[in-house]
């Protein structure tokens, strides 16, 4: 005698149809799960995207080891002795072309005008080109509130720390919505390119109610490096 709920009906909308297989990669290794299916449609489970291979953790490791500086090649090694499969340099390619669009996004982005501090400075970082390593210059800008949390507010690649390139930051801080109104103090390693825009009007910049101070540490850096011992 067979159940009215697993009876052939003219009510019933679909049918069981087994199941198929699909690889999963983790950052535990690569995961071979059952994925039960039906006549119509098949029943993936939340965690997993329709054409998602791997988790999120494993693309967020493939990302972070690019930005790193490994090649595309030696990241797709790299994750494979951390996953067992070993991804090709097509494949990481295309994960890091998001990367472009959250710059992009992070750009644009507005800001809060809650910052009670504000950290200027100018650094050198190491990139890597076709024709090798090579040093770029990046002017940053990160804000702290008056709680203590820090974040980055916008990086701008130069050529040096003239006043032309740190007017183009300080205007993009202020379109995007830093007007300075909450500012306590801003701090600058004392680079004459941003002295001379402090010296300059104020208007359209985030500074102009704020004082400014010399990093301490860029102080002693200096004293220490001209003393005598």
């Amino acid at each position: 005698m067979v159940d009215r709920r697993y009876g052939r009906s003219s009510a019933r909308q679909d049918h069981r149809n087994g199941y198929y297989l699909r690889d999963f990669v983790t950052r535990f290794g690569t995961l071979r799960l059952r994925i039960a299916r039906s006549r119509k449609r098949g029943f993936l489970p939340q965690v997993i995207g329709k054409f998602q291979r791997r988790a999120d953790e494993v693309c967020l490791l493939i990302r972070e080891a690019f930005l790193r500086g490994i090649s595309t090649r030696q990241v797709g090694r790299v994750v494979g002795l951390l996953t067992g499969e070993v991804v090709s340099a097509q494949t990481v390619s295309q994960l890091t072309r998001d990367l472009d669009e959250a710059v992009r996004q992070f750009h644009q982005a507005p800001l809060a005008d809650e910052w009670a501090y504000l950290f200027l400075d100018g650094v050198s970082l190491r990139v890597r080109r076709p024709s090798g390593r090579q040093r770029v210059q990046m002017l940053v800008a990160y804000g702290v509130r008056r709680d203590g949390t820090r974040q980055l507010l916008a990086f701008l690649r130069s050529t040096g720390e003239s006043q032309s390139a740190w007017e183009g930051l300080l205007g993009d801080l202020y379109r995007r919505g830093l007007r300075g109104e909450n500012l306590l103090l801003i701090v600058t390693d004392g680079c004459a390119g941003l002295a001379a825009r402090f010296r300059r009007s104020t208007r359209g910049c985030c500074i102009s109610a704020a004082g400014c101070t010399r990093c301490g540490t860029f102080w002693s850096t200096c004293a220490n490096a001209t003393m005598t011992r």
